[in-house]
């Protein structure tokens, strides 16, 4: 009864992605980009929102598996929960990136992923207006895809609308 939930897939070559599609079967929505050709929802094109602050900003984030690093992540949702409008987890990280894209949502961050979780998504939200950024390091958990190139890089994740990032990533980052 859950419907967020996604199929992604992507090539990239060398490192960057070329082209992603995340199809949610559920909802009969494909999302869908190529490198420097926009981004779509099923046939109409798509963009982010210009929110710019986190203040005005509907963010999500999801929750890795490995919840050793639970006390650092409680920190960083306890930041962006006081400034925030709102806080969503609605667990699709691929799902999650299109919805910035189609301005369901403002704001996303991550740690925990993998890049068969982000690289479809993230084009998707680059094609269609977003930023994408990456938050320091704070626990050995997070080191998984530091050795992996470009866009298949997915450790500590961010993804918002471009004017929103700098905010976004200024409250995610430690007291």
């Amino acid at each position: 009864g859950h419907f967020h939930v996604g199929i992604s897939i992507a090539c990239a070559y060398n490192g960057v992605v070329q082209t992603g599609v995340v199809a949610a079967p559920f909802v009969n929505e494909v999302f869908h980009a190529t490198k420097g050709g926009g981004a779509f929802l099923n046939t109409a094109p798509i963009r982010c929102t210009d929110t710019s602050t986190v203040d005005n900003a509907v963010i999500t984030t999801g929750i890795p598996y490995d919840r050793s690093n639970a006390h650092n992540i409680a920190q960083r949702i306890e930041r962006i929960i006081k400034r925030c409008r709102d806080l969503r987890r609605l667990g699709a990280a691929s799902l999650d990136l299109c919805w910035i894209a189609c301005g369901r949502l403002d704001g996303y961050f991550e740690e925990g992923l993998s890049p068969w979780d982000i690289a479809a998504g993230s084009l998707i939200a680059r094609e269609a207006g977003a930023a994408i950024a990456h938050y320091d390091y704070d626990h050995p958990s997070q080191k998984r895809t530091q050795q992996y190139p470009g866009d298949l890089y997915a450790d500590n994740l961010v993804a918002a609308a471009a004017p929103l990032l700098p905010d976004l990533m200024a409250t995610l980052r430690s007291d």
